[in-house]
């Protein structure tokens, strides 16, 4: 039993050092020529029928514009179901994602209205729930339980997922796991750590922290599940801060 503990260990620490170091494993082989490498995407994008996993993946927006699209495009390809939950937008983020969801039409998109004044995240948050202001908690439940798949993503506008991580999500989900864990990284550099994005449609719960909402569960993932939800590598590229106020 020691020996085994010991080779656990060691397997981790091996991991934790070189993470940083993983390739993403590409759409396409990644030694092609660049005309190459084109030429296969395209095929990709254009076959008759793309292998889906069983996601829906879910979406708060206001006024999410400025990246809707190349987010929306860029969780197209794999998702079973895009569920876009507009809380008061004034540009064109309908507009867009009926664009989208005209172009991909075996995917189920789903668009919801919803105008309500939520609490708003950050150091004033515990300062607008006592003000009267609705919890994230009770938006965030109401947003995921329109997901209708075996899985549930949650996706920002500002966020753009790397497809080449597509290949690692569908192994976790084929185990069964039940919360896979993505690496964010800011467009400037900073890092937002490994966040609990994908989980199973099944026990899930958000409660309010002094500054957010978090995400909880009936039944909370044993460790060994917990570990092996993590994709290593940089998942998910932040967009926000991009495009000046």
């Amino acid at each position: 039993m020691k020996k085994k503990v010991t080779h656990f260990l060691k397997k981790i620490i091996k991991i934790l050092l070189y993470s940083r170091y993983v390739n993403l494993r590409a759409v396409g082989e990644v030694n092609l020529t660049r005309d190459e490498f084109d030429r296969q995407i395209d095929q990709f994008r254009n076959q008759s029928e793309i292998h889906r996993l069983p996601i829906s993946v879910i979406y708060r927006v206001k006024n999410g514009g400025a990246y809707l699209r190349l987010s929306l495009e860029s969780v197209a390809y794999f998702a079973k179901e895009i569920v876009l939950i507009d809380n008061g937008s004034e540009d064109r983020t309908r507009e867009i994602f009926e664009t989208v969801a005209n172009s991909f039409p075996d995917v189920k998109f789903q668009y919801v209205q919803h105008d309500v004044t939520y609490a708003r995240a950050g150091e004033n948050y515990l300062a607008d729930l006592n003000a009267g202001f609705p919890p994230l908690s009770e938006f965030y439940e109401f947003a995921f339980s329109h997901g209708n798949q075996a899985y549930l993503m949650k996706m920002d506008a500002h966020y753009l997922f790397l497809p080449a991580k597509k290949e690692i999500i569908e192994r976790k989900i084929n185990k069964q796991l039940p919360v896979v864990k993505l690496k964010i990284i800011d467009v400037f550099g900073r890092n937002h750590g490994y966040e609990p994005l994908l989980f199973q449609n099944k026990g899930w719960y958000f409660v309010d922290s002094d500054e957010f909402e978090v995400l909880k569960f009936d039944s909370p993932p044993r460790f060994f599940s917990s570990f092996a939800g993590f994709v290593w590598g940089a998942a998910i590229i932040h967009l926000k801060r991009l495009v000046k106020k």
